[in-house]
């Protein structure tokens, strides 16, 4: 749970945002004009302002998906 308390911080604060901008629903973030999905796949996608990547349990424990996400994100000049 600490570390995917800390992955959502590392996110919110990569993106310049406050916590009080982010919102939570059941499988979904919403990280100001970026919403952030999670899916039971191990896939990863970003169109537009929609993220979908497998749940923050997959990307804890996965380094290779971290760092896809962060490419990703970059790529997209999200960060």
């Amino acid at each position: 749970r600490r570390q995917r308390q800390m992955c959502i911080r590392d996110s919110v604060k990569s993106l310049g945002l406050s916590i009080g901008e982010v919102s939570c629903e059941e499988n979904t973030i919403s990280l100001g004009l970026l919403s952030w999905q999670f899916s039971i796949k191990n896939d990863m996608s970003l169109t537009q302002q929609h993220l979908i990547t497998p749940s923050l349990n997959v990307l804890e424990n996965s380094l290779e998906l971290k760092k896809a996400l962060w490419q990703k994100l970059q790529d997209h000049s999200i960060i």
